[in-house]
């Protein structure tokens, strides 16, 4: 070997050899799982869905989204603000919408399993009374703006319903909308819009395990943030109707997204 060859097989030798080990580190390194990569459904979970992604290394693992930016009646609700058709795995159901319009949407489930009255007396609010039996849809007014009204009113005693939706957090909630605080009973012109589409809103309720508005196949009642009158508020159930405020019913809240 001439001098010039040694001289510079001399000086590649080293990195040559430094360079061989980070070679066999590369080749040997641990490819990531198809749950690394985010492929954590099953084509039962992907049922529906117009994308599906199958993972390279194994195609029973797959990834789809059945979001959709497009605010519909019986769209579930996620903790996220996010809405889709159908149940998108991963994600935290908190409730279905039942105005697309205004997006309200109503809670999973009632607020506790208990009854609850109006309030603990008689007395003459704020909140404009309707007395039109016979088309409660037509009765004006927000069911947000009526919740605070019975959280700041004192005369009739504790409105035991406003407080109760007022504290409520569903599991799941990672951002302000869903929030406590930011739940309301709904009026009775909403309760009545609910009614009209309760079939789509059932059936969403049914396929992330919410609880219909019936218990044991009956029908029960729900207050609304609607007054009839100073002596009684409004309640539904398969018909609205007035309720003395010393009547028991359920509450179930519902919230703006």
């Amino acid at each position: 070997m001439s001098k010039r060859c040694e001289k510079y097989f001399g000086v590649f030798l080293p990195a040559l050899i430094a360079f061989v080990p980070a070679v066999q580190a590369a080749t040997c390194a641990v490819a990531p799982t198809c749950e690394q990569l985010g492929y954590v459904q099953s084509s039962s979970d992907c049922a529906g869905a117009k994308n599906i992604l199958k993972c390279p290394f194994d195609l029973s693992k797959l990834y789809c989204s059945k979001a959709s930016a497009e605010v519909k009646v019986g769209s579930i609700l996620y903790g996220d603000g996010s809405v889709s058709d159908g149940y998108e795995a991963g994600k935290t159901p908190i409730g279905v919408v039942f105005d697309a319009e205004n997006r309200l949407a109503i809670a999973l489930r009632d607020v506790s399993s208990k009854t609850y009255v109006w309030s603990s007396s008689t007395c003459n609010t704020s909140i404009p009374d309707c007395t039109d039996g016979w088309h409660p849809q037509l009765c004006e007014g927000a069911g947000r703006n009526f919740t605070d009204i019975l959280l700041k009113t004192s005369c009739g005693g504790s409105y035991e319903p406003a407080k109760e939706v007022n504290t409520y957090l569903p599991t799941g909630c990672t951002k302000d909308f869903c929030q406590r605080g930011k739940w309301f009973l709904p009026s009775i012109k909403e309760w009545t819009a609910l009614k009209s589409v309760v079939t789509y809103v059932e059936a969403s309720l049914e396929l992330v395990g919410g609880d219909r508005f019936s218990k044991s196949g009956s029908v029960i009642s729900y207050w609304t943030s609607s007054e009839y009158s100073t002596e009684s508020a409004w309640s539904t159930t398969g018909q609205e109707s007035k309720a003395t405020p010393y009547r028991s019913n359920f509450v179930r809240a519902a919230v703006a997204f």
